[in-house]
């Protein structure tokens, strides 16, 4: 078990390296030939649901939490997003998805994808939800994690107003 911690916490530093990096490294283009847009993304004061499963439960297995930590700083440096009404994933967040399969890499963890969407039509949004969630899963699975060791929650026109529905978030648990 021992081993196993150790290298959940190397690894966890290694990805989370790999996702500052690679989030630097877009936005150092010295080019002066192109037109440079700043996107600027506000930080909200509610803590993430991926955050709070890892504090509020008291996760007894310090590799389970290892794991969450690096999915953690990999999401923060660099949001798995969708553009609205949209179920296509951008170079970063594959950049992204890449680093939280790599975070996986380390145990046999489950992650739970959870995705959502809103507009006026339900359905339209429910099955858009269903879309991004298939398009992370594919990812995920493209990059080396095993598909029985994903569960998905699509999620349309979510309860809670602080919901970014174009955001995906993750959350690490237990085989």
């Amino acid at each position: 078990m021992m081993g196993r911690t150790r290298k959940a916490v190397v690894t966890a530093a290694a990805v989370s390296a790999i996702a500052l990096v690679g989030a630097s490294a877009c936005a150092d283009d010295d080019s002066d030939d192109a037109a440079t847009t700043t996107t600027t993304q506000e930080h909200t004061d509610h803590t993430t649901e991926a955050e709070a499963t890892t504090e509020e439960t008291g996760v007894g297995d310090t590799a389970v939490a290892a794991v969450q930590d690096a999915v953690n700083s990999a999401v923060e440096a660099a949001p798995v997003t969708f553009d609205a009404d949209t179920a296509e994933l951008s170079t970063v967040s594959g950049a992204t998805i890449r680093a939280v399969a790599a975070a996986l890499g380390t145990n046999d963890d489950t992650i739970e994808v959870k995705t959502y969407a809103s507009g006026d039509d339900a359905d339209a949004a429910a099955q858009l939800a269903e879309q991004r969630a298939t398009a992370v899963v594919d990812a995920l699975v493209d990059d080396g994690v095993e598909r029985d060791r994903i569960t998905v929650t699509a999620t349309a026109n979510p309860e809670d107003q602080d919901v970014d529905v174009d955001r995906v978030e993750f959350v690490v648990g237990e085989e």
